[in-house]
């Protein structure tokens, strides 16, 4: 875990709680994902060979896309938004991430990002420039 980016994001789910009792609430809480992670394998990699899973994982997509502005064509079908939600998570600038500098390599999958704002969150887009 990288303690800068839990305090940007996952830390903030826990403002809910009393001052006193945040810190507690905070550990167990991640003592309950990293046993998670273990549970599902990737946990049980060193961060560099996670990072080298999601390389993998982005070039495979951006190949898959290929000129098309879908996976499977000119429209998008049920895959896309499926993978599009993890691309466009994986291309977040806000946490400094491996995996974010990764898929910033291909403009295949900015590409794709943004015509998946613009389609499926155009309030959003707008604000982006999208």
């Amino acid at each position: 875990m990288v303690q800068a980016n839990f305090d940007k994001g996952p830390r903030q789910f826990f403002n809910f709680a009393p001052a006193p009792l945040r810190p507690i609430i905070i550990a167990i809480m991640k003592r309950k994902v990293r046993q998670q992670l273990q549970g599902q394998g990737l946990g049980r990699h060193a961060r560099a060979d996670i990072a080298a899973f999601a390389a993998r994982d982005l070039g495979a997509i951006a190949e898959q896309l290929g000129d098309k502005p879908w996976l499977f064509g000119d429209q998008p079908k049920g895959a896309d938004a499926t993978v599009w939600a993890m691309v466009a998570s994986a291309l977040c600038a806000h946490f400094d991430m491996e995996v974010q500098r990764e898929a910033a390599r291909h403009p295949r999958l900015i590409a794709y990002r943004d015509r998946g704002m613009a389609l499926w969150f155009p309030e959003l887009a707008k604000g982006q420039g999208v």
